[in-house]
C-alpha cells in the first residue's frame, strides 16, 4: 500500500465501541421510562440485554420497531412520542472508543491525512467524534445526513477523496458494515478494510483485507 496517502474511517464499530454505548444508552433508557423496574435486578438486565438484541448494530430503520418487540417480550409498552430522535439526541453522550483507537490515530495521523465517513444524524455522529476528543485529529469528516448522499453510494466516498484533496485510489476506507463500507469503498475506488471487532472474524468467501482491531492497521500500513 505504498500509494496510501489518506486513512478515512467509519464511527460506530470501527473507532467507537458502539456495542458498549448502546448498552449504556439503553439502560439509560429503561431507567428513565420504566422506573419501576429496579435497575440491579435480574429482570432489569434481561430487558437491556433484549433491546441490545432487537436494536441489530444499528440496522434497524424503524426504531419503534424495537419497542415493539420489547413490549411482545415484557407486556410493557413505553410511551415515547418519537424514539428515533430521543436516540440520536442521547446514544452520542455515552460515546466511548476501542481501548487502542486514540493511541493508532495519532499514530498513524503522523505519515496521513486522515478522515472520518459515516452514515448517521448531525448531532449524533459530530457528537461522537467531539465527545471522543478525535476532531482535532480528522482532516475532513462527511455525515450523511449533511452531504445529503449516504453509504454506500460512490458520491459520498468521492466527496471525501475531493475534501482532502486525493483521488479515491490513494485512500484506505475502514469499516465494519460490508453492504455500506466495504461495498462502497470498493465501487469507489478506495481500498477498503473490513473491521469486525471480535476475536471470532464473520465467515466471508469474498478477498477482503479484514483486520479486527484498529491497531492492526499499523502492521498493515
Amino acid at each position: 500500500m505504498e500509494n496510501v496517502k489518506a486513512v478515512i474511517f467509519d464511527f460506530d464499530n470501527t473507532l467507537g465501541d458502539r456495542y458498549e454505548y448502546c448498552y449504556q444508552t439503553y439502560r439509560y433508557f429503561l431507567k428513565t421510562f420504566v422506573p419501576q423496574v429496579d435497575e440491579n435486578s435480574l429482570l432489569f438486565e434481561s430487558m437491556v440485554q433484549d433491546l441490545v438484541l432487537y436494536d441489530e448494530y444499528g440496522n434497524v430503520a424503524n426504531k419503534r420497531q424495537i419497542l415493539d418487540a420489547f413490549e411482545h417480550r415484557y407486556g410493557i409498552r413505553i410511551e415515547i412520542d418519537n424514539f428515533g430522535k430521543w436516540w440520536v439526541e442521547h446514544q452520542y453522550l455515552f460515546t466511548v472508543l476501542f481501548p487502542d483507537t486514540m493511541d493508532t490515530v495519532i499514530r498513524l495521523k503522523k505519515k496521513y491525512k486522515l478522515g472520518c465517513l459515516t452514515n448517521g444524524a448531525h448531532i449524533a455522529q459530530w457528537g461522537k467524534l467531539e465527545k471522543a476528543g478525535l476532531l482535532p485529529y480528522m482532516d475532513a469528516v462527511i455525515v450523511s445526513q449533511d452531504a445529503g448522499v449516504s453509504k454506500p453510494d460512490p458520491r459520498i466516498f468521492q466527496m471525501m477523496a475531493d475534501k482532502l484533496g486525493l483521488k479515491c485510489e490513494e485512500c484506505v476506507y475502514v469499516g465494519d458494515t460490508f453492504s455500506a463500507d466495504i461495498v462502497g469503498a470498493f465501487n469507489s475506488g478506495m481500498i477498503p478494510i473490513w473491521i469486525w471487532p471480535s476475536n471470532q472474524a464473520r465467515p466471508c468467501e469474498y478477498p477482503v483485507t479484514r483486520i479486527n482491531k484498529i491497531s492492526d492497521l499499523l502492521e498493515i500500513l
